[in-house]
């Protein structure tokens, strides 16, 4: 199964790469996030978004930054986890509204599962999970609000595609946290959608 690492300059990125790099059965390949547009997203089964900190502008910083990314997550129909920054970038693809914070958030926090859903099988509906960002969605239009904390909106789902993003860093480990699964069970659904698409 090969998946796709966009890397938007998280500080968390090693961490990330290696976890997903230590799921069975995946062939990870990673590219810049500015080094995008030349990829033949086809040939791979699910994409994933990092984390980063190369907004500009709160609103206009993505629309030219990462404008490859938005067009790659409306354009695409196969499995797509954004994460932190990735979040974001998934959240204004479809219209979504993102606001700065008053202050950085850099600090475990409290996760609450509103919806049930696949991204979170096996979890505790309540989990721990770390946070490291200074922008967030508060409210959704267009997207399907999955859990949030005291903070905003902690992940989402597109209506009808396997599209998600989650403000968290599932990463990184906490002690007695289930937030890592979530890397896990992303691949699970794109090894399900993948099956899918070999049937029809």
């Amino acid at each position: 199964m090969k998946i796709l690492l966009i890397n938007n300059r998280s500080k968390l990125f090693s961490i990330l790469r290696k976890k997903i790099r230590a799921i069975p059965n995946v062939k990870l390949d990673e590219v810049p996030y500015d080094k995008i547009t030349n990829i033949k997203y086809d040939s791979y089964d699910g994409i994933i978004l990092s984390g980063g900190s190369n907004v500009s502008s709160v609103n206009t910083g993505y629309d030219t930054t990462y404008a490859p990314q938005i067009t790659l997550i409306k354009n695409r129909k196969k499995p797509i986890l954004g994460i932190c920054l990735g979040f974001q970038i998934v959240a204004k693809a479809y219209g979504e509204k993102i606001e700065k914070l008053a202050e950085k958030t850099k600090n475990p926090r409290d996760i609450i599962c509103i919806k049930k859903d696949a991204l979170f099988k096996n979890m505790s509906e309540q989990f721990v999970a770390y946070e490291y960002h200074l922008y967030a969605v508060l409210h959704v239009k267009n997207l399907v609000i999955l859990a949030q904390s005291k903070d905003g909106i902690e992940a989402v789902k597109h209506p009808t595609k396997k599209i998600y993003g989650v403000q968290f860093h599932p990463e990184c480990d906490i002690s007695n946290s289930d937030a890592g699964k979530v890397l896990k069970n992303f691949i699970t659904i794109v090894a399900q959608e993948k099956k899918k698409q070999s049937l029809l």
